[in-house]
């Protein structure tokens, strides 16, 4: 996701103006088709949880259902929530 911001983050350096910095960076989720693929390889991280659960990972399954789930949760406000996809910060 960050790779799509380059290119503007990087004119506004060269420009010297750093008031767009904001605006490219949160231009990114705005794109057609970057908030549903960014939810759902997000979403597929459950499958963490379920590899601490089975012991396929030495990871303690509290630890690792906190992080996946507020990766989802945040993940989730900024895909459906219009005014996050125009601001950053």
């Amino acid at each position: 996701v960050a790779a799509l911001s380059i290119p503007s983050v990087l004119s506004s350096f060269t420009t010297g103006d750093l008031s767009n910095v904001n605006n490219a960076l949160a231009s990114v989720y705005g794109l057609d088709g970057v908030a549903p693929i960014l939810f759902w390889v997000q979403t597929a991280a459950l499958l963490e949880i379920i590899h601490a659960a089975i012991g396929f990972v030495r990871s303690p399954v509290i630890v690792t259902f906190l992080q996946v789930s507020s990766r989802i949760a945040a993940i989730f406000a900024i895909t459906h929530s219009p005014e996050s996809q125009v601001q950053f910060g």
